[in-house]
Formats: C-alpha cells, sequence, structure tokens
C-alpha cells in the first residue's frame, strides 16, 4: 500500500479539536452531505470532493471530483455545512458564503439560480455558527439569535409562511449556543444546556413523545447537553458526562440500544462512555471516545459502519484499524475520521464521494485517502508544452521559433523549464502562442502575435509572460490556432486575435455577444465551444467539416445552440472536430472524421453530436488536433482517431476508428492531447508522454518519436519530472527506466543538422547496480541502405557508422566499437558529459539515420546490459522520413 501524501500533512493540525494557540486559526473538521464530502484545514483553506451536479463543490463548474481539490475564492474559513445539493461556508469576519442549489432559496442569495462559485449571503452580521440542511439553511448569530432561509415544508424555518430566498430571524426560541439540520427537521441548544426541536417529525425525530410535525420549538427533558447532531430521520445529543442520548426511526439500528424499535423520546445509547465527539448520518453513527477510538452502530448495507457485519448493528463497536482519531463525520452511507496525518474514507462511493482510489465499488472498510495530483494542469500545443503545478509555478518545453515557451528566448527546450511568471491557476496553449490566468483573475500571454492573439494590440512575437490589460476577475483561459479566449466571473467570453468571419481579427479582447452563464470554454483550430451553467452547449466560428454541430457545413455562425445535446458537464476541441461529455459519462462526438476521431467506426463526419459506444462511465475527456482521449472512472484511458505519429499509443501507424484501451496506462488523472502527441498524468506526480517528438514536446529530454509511454524528464536529468514529490511513486517496470537521461540540442539551417547531446545518470534509486565507475561513451548511426530498402533483404538495409573523437564518423566494418570518449567517471554522482554529435551534417546523406549514445566498459558489455539509446532520428524539415528509408528500431535502446 502506498504512504499517504503529504499532500494531507495539513491535516495534522486539521484534526485538532481545539483552536491553535494563537487563537488565528480555523477549527479544523471533516464533514459528508449527500453526495460530496469536505474538510476544512487549519489555515481556512476548504477541501471538497464528490458530487457536484448542482456547483455544491464550488469549483465553478459541474463536474465531479474524485480526489480533494480547494475550494477557491474562499479566505479564513472557520466552519463549513454541506447540504444535499448546497454548501455553506462561515469566515473569521462572520460572514455567510453559499453556493450550489438554489430552487429552494437555500443560498440566500435572492437570485432563485444555482451558483458554481462562493457567494455572499447578504443581510448577516456576527454569525458564529451554521448548518446546512435538505433545502434549507440556518445561521446563529453571536448574541444567540437563530436565522433562517430556504425551503419550509416541514415547519424547518418555525413560523416562516412557505418559506424564504433571504435571511430571515427565526423567533420563539432562548439565546442558543449550537444548532444542527439534517434533511427536514432541526435541533437547537441554548446556553442553559437545554435542547430545542422542531420540523418534521414523522419518525419521532423531535423526541416530543408523538409523530407530529411542528413549526414551534419543543424543549426536551434532558439537562446538561454539550453537543447535538441530527441524522435523517433520528437526532443525537451528547450529555456532560460523556454519555449520548438518541431518539426517532431505529429501523437500522441507529439508536444504539439493541434493538430495532423507534423511540419517540430520547433513550441512552448503550454499551459506550467517554465519548469526545459523535456524528449522524443518513441512518448509522459515529463515536470517538476520549482514546482515539472510533465506534459505529446503524446501517452497515454499504460498509459505511467499517467492517464486515450485518447490513443492522444495533449495539456502538469499534472501527478495527483505527487510532489517534481526532475528528468524524457521517454521512448518507459513508463515514470520515482523520487522525493526525491521514484521512480516511469508507462507505458507498456515490459520486466519488471518498476521495480515494476506491473508484469503482463500495469500501466496507477505512481507506486513506491517497492523491492529491489532480489540481497540477497539463496544456499542451501543436509542438510545445505547458504544464501547471499546484503551487502556481509553470513549466515550459518543446518548440520554441515563436516564443511560446515564455522563457526569454526562440531556442528550443526539450526538458522542463521555469517561467518566469507569478503563480497561475491555468494555462493554454494556442499554435504558438500561450496564455495564462493568475491567482488574482489576471490574463498573461506569450509567443507568436501575428495577429494580436498575445492581446497587445500588436504583431510583434513575445518570449516573456504580457500582462493583458483590460481583463479580469477572469476564471478560465482557453487558446486555438491563432486566437484566445478569456471566460470572466461575471459567466461572460472574451476573445482576441485571428476569429475568422464574421469577427475578423480583433487586436484587444472584445467581448462576445448572446453569450452568458458561461462556465467552460474550448477553442479549435478555428471553431469555438461554450458550455453554459445549464449544460446546454454552444458553437461558432469555422464549420467545413460540421464541428459545429449544426446540421449543416454552413460557414461562420455566430454563437448557436447545439441541438440535440443537453445535461454536459464538459467539452473539447480538436482542429476540425469537437467532444462533449454529459453528466452520465458518456461521450459524444460530431465534426471531422477523416481519421476516425469520432470514434464511430467508419471514416464519414457527423453534422450532429452522436454518442462514442463502447466506453464508460468517462469523466474527463481531451482532443488533439485529429485525435480524441477519454479517462475512465477507473483511471484507465481510451483513445482513437490519427495515430501515424503514435499519439495513441499504438505499435504501427493504422488509424483507430473505435476507442481502444491504452494498455500501458492507468491510476490516470488527467489528460491532454497536442497536435501529434498525448500527455497523461498519473495520481503519483509523473507525466507520461508518447508521439510526435521532433521538437522535444514528449519532454523525455530526445526527440525521438514514441509509440509507448515515456516519462518527463526533471531538467537535473538525475531523475523523472514530478509534480507531486509529496506521493510514492508507482513501481516502474525495468523497460520503463531508460538507462540514463539526455538532454539533445539541435541546429537546423538550410539542409545542414548540428547536434549536441548531454548525458547522466539516473538517481541511484532507480538505476541499476554498477560493477564500475569508470565507461566508455560510444555513438553511432544507423543509416539506410539505398534510396528504398524495402528492395532489399533484411540484412542489407542498413549500414552502421560510429563517430571516434578524432576522425569523426566512420563506417564500421566489423569488430569492436571505438568509443568516441574513454573512462568518463559516470558512476559519480554528478558526473555528466556533453559531446557534440553532429556538426554540420548533410541532411541528405544521413536521411533517416538514427542516432544512438551509450556506455559501458566495453561495447560488448554495453550491448549486453543496454545501456544505449535511440535519442535523434534524421528527418526532413517538415519532421518527416520517406516511406523507402525508414528502419525499424532496435530492440535495445529504442
Amino acid at each position: 500500500m502506498m504512504k499517504p501524501p503529504a499532500l494531507f500533512s495539513f491535516f495534522r493540525v486539521l484534526l485538532c479539536l481545539w483552536l491553535a494557540a494563537s487563537g488565528l486559526a480555523a477549527t479544523p473538521m471533516v464533514t459528508s452531505g449527500l453526495r460530496h464530502s469536505m474538510a476544512l484545514d487549519s489555515e481556512g483553506k476548504l477541501w471538497a470532493w464528490g458530487d457536484d451536479s448542482s456547483g455544491q463543490l464550488g469549483q465553478n463548474r459541474t463536474l465531479r471530483r474524485s480526489v480533494p481539490g480547494v475550494v477557491t475564492g474562499l479566505q479564513d474559513i472557520q466552519q463549513v455545512s454541506p447540504g444535499i445539493l448546497h454548501s455553506l461556508a462561515l469566515n473569521r469576519s462572520g460572514k455567510v458564503l453559499s453556493w450550489g442549489a438554489d430552487y429552494h432559496g437555500q443560498l440566500g442569495t435572492r437570485a432563485g439560480s444555482d451558483k458554481l462559485a462562493p457567494t455572499e449571503v447578504t443581510g448577516l452580521s456576527d454569525i458564529v455558527q451554521i448548518a446546512a440542511g435538505a433545502h434549507h439553511s440556518l445561521a446563529l448569530d453571536s448574541q444567540g439569535r437563530l436565522w433562517g432561509w430556504g425551503n419550509n415544508r416541514e415547519g424547518q424555518l418555525l413560523t416562516v409562511p412557505h418559506g424564504t430566498a433571504e435571511p430571515t430571524q427565526l423567533t420563539g426560541l432562548p439565546p442558543l449556543r449550537a444548532i444542527a439540520a439534517q434533511s427536514f427537521h432541526a435541533l437547537a441548544l441554548d446556553r442553559e444546556g437545554r435542547v430545542w426541536s422542531w420540523g418534521h417529525n414523522a419518525w419521532g425525530q423531535l423526541g416530543d413523545g408523538t409523530s407530529d410535525s411542528r413549526a414551534t420549538p419543543y424543549q426536551l427533558p434532558l439537562r446538561d447537553i454539550v453537543a447535538i447532531s441530527t441524522g435523517m430521520r433520528f437526532s443525537l445529543a451528547l450529555q456532560r458526562d460523556g454519555t449520548l442520548w438518541a431518539w426517532g426511526s431505529n429501523f437500522h439500528g441507529q439508536l444504539g440500544t439493541g434493538d430495532e424499535d423507534l423511540r419517540l423520546e430520547p433513550v441512552q445509547v448503550k454499551g459506550i462512555d467517554q465519548i469526545l465527539a459523535f456524528s449522524a448520518g443518513d441512518s448509522h453513527a459515529l463515536a470517538l471516545r476520549r482514546d482515539g477510538t472510533i465506534w459505529a452502530w446503524g446501517a452497515n448495507t454499504d460498509g459505511q459502519l467499517g467492517f464486515e457485519a450485518p447490513s443492522r448493528v444495533s449495539l456502538p463497536t469499534r472501527v478495527p484499524g483505527l487510532t489517534g482519531i481526532r475528528h468524524i463525520a457521517a454521512g448518507e452511507e459513508i463515514s470520515i475520521a482523520a487522525s493526525d496525518d491521514t484521512i480516511w474514507t469508507w462507505g458507498r462511493n456515490l459520486n466519488d464521494r471518498l476521495g480515494s482510489d476506491t473508484r469503482e465499488g463500495n469500501a466496507h472498510q477505512p481507506v486513506p485517502i491517497l492523491r492529491g495530483t489532480s489540481a497540477a494542469m497539463l496544456a499542451p500545443g501543436p509542438e510545445h508544452m505547458l504544464l501547471a503545478k499546484r503551487d502556481g509555478q509553470v513549466l515550459s518545453w518543446g518548440d520554441n521559433r515563436e516564443g511560446q515557451l515564455g522563457v526569454g528566448s526562440q531556442v528550443e527546450v526539450p526538458l522542463p523549464q521555469p517561467v518566469e511568471i507569478d503563480p497561475l491557476l491555468a494555462i493554454a496553449a494556442g499554435s504558438w502562442h500561450s496564455v495564462g490566468l493568475g491567482r488574482d483573475g489576471t490574463v498573461w500571454a506569450w509567443g507568436s502575435n501575428s495577429y494580436s492573439q498575445v492581446g497587445n494590440n500588436a504583431n510583434d512575437n513575445l518570449a516573456k509572460p504580457f500582462h493583458i490589460p483590460g481583463l479580469d476577475k477572469v476564471k478560465a483561459v482557453a487558446a486555438g490556432g491563432l486566437m484566445s479566449m478569456a471566460l470572466r466571473e461575471d459567466g461572460s467570453v472574451w476573445h482576441w486575435g485571428r476569429l475568422g468571419d464574421p469577427f475578423g481579427t480583433l487586436r484587444l479582447p472584445t467581448r462576445i455577444s448572446g453569450l452568458g452563464n458561461i462556465t467552460a470554454i474550448a477553442a479549435g483550430g478555428e471553431h469555438r465551444l461554450a458550455l453554459r451553467s445549464d449544460g446546454m452547449v454552444w458553437a461558432w466560428g469555422n464549420n467545413l467539416e460540421g464541428q459545429l454541430g449544426l446540421g449543416s457545413l454552413k460557414n461562420n455562425h455566430p454563437p448557436t445552440l447545439v441541438p440535440h445535446l443537453f445535461d454536459v458537464v464538459a467539452v473539447a476541441a480538436g482542429a476540425r472536430h469537437s467532444v462533449a461529455l454529459r453528466r452520465d459519462g458518456t461521450v459524444y462526438v460530431w465534426g471531422d472524421n477523416e481519421l476516425g476521431q469520432l470514434g464511430q467506426g467508419d471514416l464519414d463526419r457527423r453534422v450532429y453530436a452522436e454518442p462514442v459506444v463502447g466506453i464508460g462511465p468517462i469523466v474527463a475527456i481531451a482532443a488533439g488536433r485529429e485525435h480524441t482521449l477519454a479517462l475512465g472512472r477507473d483511471g484507465t484511458v481510451w483513445g482513437w482517431g490519427n495515430n501515424r505519429q503514435g499519439q495513441l499509443g499504438q505499435p504501427n501507424d493504422e488509424l483507430v476508428t473505435r476507442p481502444r484501451l491504452l494498455a500501458e496506462l492507468d491510476q490516470v488523472t488527467q489528460l491532454s492531447g497536442g497536435e501529434g502527441h498525448t500527455l497523461a498524468l498519473r495520481n503519483d506526480g509523473l507525466i507520461h508522454t508518447f508521439g510526435n517528438n521532433q521538437h522535444g514536446q514528449l519532454g523525455d529530454g530526445t526527440q525521438l518519436r514514441r509509440r509507448r509511454p515515456t516519462l518527463v524528464a526533471d531538467r537535473s536529468l538525475r531523475n523523472f519530472l514530478d509534480i507531486d514529490r509529496q506521493v510514492a511513486n508507482h513501481a516502474l517496470a525495468p523497460d520503463r527506466v531508460p538507462p540514463f537521461l539526455v538532454n539533445v540540442r539541435s541546429d537546423k539551417t538550410q539542409g545542414k543538422r548540428s547536434l549536441s547531446v548531454t548525458l547522466r545518470l539516473l538517481a541511484p534509486s532507480l538505476r541499476p547496480r554498477f560493477a564500475a565507475t569508470a565507461y566508455n561513451l560510444y555513438v553511432g548511426a544507423r543509416l539506410p541502405n539505398g534510396d528504398d530498402i524495402r528492395l532489399l533483404p533484411p540484412e542489407q538495409r542498413e549500414q552502421i557508422y560510429q563517430r571516434q573523437r578524432i576522425e569523426g564518423w566512420t563506417p564500421y566494418v566489423g569488430g569492436a566499437l571505438t568509443p568516441m570518449l574513454e573512462n568518463l567517471l559516470l558512476g559519480s554522482v554528478d558526473e555528466q558529459v556533453t559531446v557534440q554529435v553532429l556538426s554540420d551534417l548533410d541532411v541528405e546523406k544521413f536521411l533517416g539515420a538514427y542516432i544512438y549514445l551509450g556506455y559501458g566498459t566495453s561495447d560488448a558489455e554495453m550491448l549486453q546490459n543496454c545501456r544505449l539509446r535511440t535519442i535523434y532520428v534524421v528527418t526532413q524539415e517538415d519532421g518527416s522520413i520517406p516511406p523507402g528509408r525508414q528502419i525499424p528500431y532496435w530492440p535495445c535502446g529504442g
């Protein structure tokens, strides 16, 4: 089992039950709603995961998360409460924020529409506690007054008629100390230790001796109570002496009385004392004893009790394997616990609420939350690559002829290099330019600017990031071809650059009329997509292949609603095709299909959206220029379309017209497709790439096309790029670990080719055991023997050349290979060597040549231990090799 990631090391403080001594830290907590879960750390950061169908995760979209992600736009949060489809947060200044569903006015914003990001609830001040019910909300202020808003069908807002969409003071109660709300009933604890109840009462959950609902508070016969909690149809109260009292429905044994009899009045929970904390779920309960152990009882239909047992357990039973627990929460068929360094979840995994590697099925015992890399972002251009780490640092590599890497030069970069820019939230790559979104909502751009796609009202290329004036409060960016887009927090969409008719070229950001409430955008070659908050998709731009999905090939539409498509949660755009992901996990495609990129089993274009069959459920999509990718809920990857550059990870050049599983990839959390290459981010923080590598866009240090996933190398050349070092990396198969890493730098000028290579050994933990520290370095080339090697027998199809230090390139005629350099201390930790492999080489003479580099105590020892790599192929200027001059890889060193 992998160790829990240190991403969650902040939970060392999260799980304390008291405020830090400074008094400035938030009170940490974990909690679960009907379909989503939340965790608040001691710094006031809020983490959320699970269902997001109504925006209840506050992530500015409606796409569920299987791993925790930070809710942005919040500061100094001290308390959080999730309802069924909405969420509440309370900050240190006593302000309440809400987001998610609002069809009953439960957000208190008076708007009546769902909110995908936190919004302040006005009319409240000095709030000290919040509680979210099913479709209503409660807030308690510093004077002990209770406020409520939302649905009042069962009297949960007391005498407020029919409910309200704005905070309203609830009268008839003494000054209060705490509140609890679940489903359609509520509890309140006053400052004298007395408990009050009101609302729905069909199961006796009000404890008043009846099953009649009531809109007036009832005082229960309990004294010296210190805490309260509400389940779906039952209630709990903790007395100061550590005993627990329960009442209401007991069908699943959730009252802990040893039977399944309903109780209309409070009774003591049996078999447990010294309780420090407790939590009522839908039909089960958890209790934390002072010794740090957890006890559970009630329904166990989905494993929510954390141990193998019948579907009902009517007495408190210890959850095995957990000690040192500090905080607990019970939700609907789910449980959460937190120790000093780990969060544990178990139960039903509906909508990925467990937030763990248990993507399919339920967990009947506690599972540590292990993954935390989903906050990173990948953005490939046709031949360059951008990566934004979770801390906001941006790395870039690949083609840089137009300055699109943002590193201050226009020189190709085959290894990830940092971009000098303040931390970014999001990135996007066009054909030869790049766009970034700052954490403050500002937009930055760099690279090619021939059509002002950088947004500076000029045409000069920019090799460093440029702040685009006039754009603020932006929450998403996109780039495609020679244009850029930005989505602002108000739901408006802005664009600039070469846009085609009817927009022409816009040199400064301009708002697109007719679009509002947009939550996501995507840019293709010359067409655009926008996703509205209601799940509908809008399209505009070039339509020569039907990529707008409007039923025709008519070109240059203004933004138009795509018909026959609804309930969409994500969109992606290729060069001339479009992809949409629906909430149910199905994928829809339309547009160009010349290379099978629609996955329909043929090569016919589609002018309407059609489903892709044979895969699912899918949680994320990506579109390359002419290929399409889909991420399964289980972390597997599916691909279809053009594979001529190996971008689908298949061993040959065949087109893939039906979805095909990429067998060598699993545990993937994010996908991205470029013009002819693919990137996959795994949950351990390592990035796997494959496909075209003419400009070093795979980031492995070479310029060699890869048909199998290869790892992006760290710029130190001693390890692979790991964007989440706090998570233990998965074991790598031996054939996936190269004998050394390289940094290949090439220069192409008028039919000539120069090539220098820096070689360095991997870190000792990754490389094989060495028998010596002094090695010889060998450089060689395999050349096609003739203009069309297909006409020759296999043994005559290639010539071998060797690179010598003095003589340069000479034909190999047999015997031992001559080393280029001798007695290199490659076994040393810091030793690296740089060699000039090619110098003004005649491309015509070496066209199709595979250049290799290797080391060993002899050439025989090098070959025996496979210590060589093919690092470069001499191609024509467009990156191609004539069909008659293509030779296969060597089994060793390819």
